[in-house]
């Protein structure tokens, strides 16, 4: 393993949170974003077909630059539509490997 950090232990969890905190930073212009431990959540509300092509196109680039896998596998997006509104919120649940 050429770059990475220990599992399981505080340090770890630390360095990994200070690596990725920029990671809201990428998606902004597109989408809320919340970091739990190595979870990442992207809340997208309006012209959610745009933003959400912006927000994954962004996030992608954002793993590129910073040498990190995306794990397709434990990733899933969410679509809830009200039926009493034309408005709909997309959630993407993000797993970093």
């Amino acid at each position: 393993m050429k770059r990475g950090v220990l599992q399981c232990s505080e340090l770890g969890l630390q360095l990994f949170s200070i690596y990725i905190n920029d990671l809201p930073m990428s998606v902004k212009h597109v989408s809320k974003v919340i970091l739990f431990a190595d979870d990442t959540s992207g809340i997208v509300t309006d012209s959610f077909k745009k933003k959400t092509n912006l927000a994954l196109t962004s996030l992608n680039q954002w793993f590129y630059i910073n040498q990190l896998v995306l794990n397709i596998t434990k990733t899933i997006v969410i679509k809830f539509k009200p039926k009493s509104t034309a408005h709909v919120l997309l959630i993407f649940i993000i797993r970093i490997m």
